[in-house]
């Protein structure tokens, strides 16, 4: 019995292996998010990343004028773009604030301030926050003077161990213990 628990450990885990390995790709997973701007409801939609197409699209008009953002979800990026037209440039004000939820599974392990286009200021390390499959940016202090102008947020993800991988690790460890 103590040499039956050891291959089937290592048979769940060789298993699990490729579902709980290292850093992972986020396309094709769904994911959530919430825009809550300095005045005003907040806006929400889930999207399944495609890679290929734009996720997310927020827009506002008054009295002629219009401001918008884009967010589209890479492999291991995010990129802003914004538009707007009768407004000096645009800012979103305190209180404004953008979270991205990844799929359960997906552990987000690095964030950080990637390529900031020209007229982009106001996005810094300290306007970012990640936790568990939680990323949030706070947009309070950002400004842009181009309409077109991007900016780029660089992350890593990496899956949280599944089940399977569990149940073998601890098996493994079960089979180990009987042996001595």
């Amino acid at each position: 019995m103590k040499f039956v628990a050891v291959p089937i450990a290592l048979a769940a885990v060789a298993l699990a292996a490729p579902a709980d390995a290292g850093v992972v790709n986020v396309v094709g997973t769904f994911a959530t998010a919430r825009f809550t701007p300095a005045a005003g409801s907040a806006f929400q939609s889930t999207f399944l990343i495609s890679g290929a197409l734009t996720e997310f699209y927020y827009a506002e008009s008054d009295a002629g004028a219009f401001r918008a953002f884009t967010m589209d979800v890479r492999a291991s990026a995010l990129r802003f773009t914004f538009d707007f037209a009768g407004y000096p440039f645009l800012s979103f004000g305190p209180g404004a604030f953008l979270e991205l939820t990844f799929a359960p599974l997906i552990q987000v392990d690095s964030l950080t301030v990637g390529l900031l286009g020209e007229g982009v200021t106001g996005v810094t390390p300290v306007s970012l926050a990640r936790s568990g499959n939680v990323v949030g940016l706070d947009l309070s202090t950002l400004e842009v003077s181009q309409a077109g102008a991007a900016f780029v947020l660089n992350f890593t993800a990496s899956t949280i161990p599944g089940p399977a991988s569990l149940v073998g690790a601890a098996a493994l460890l079960a089979g180990t213990r009987r042996r001595r």
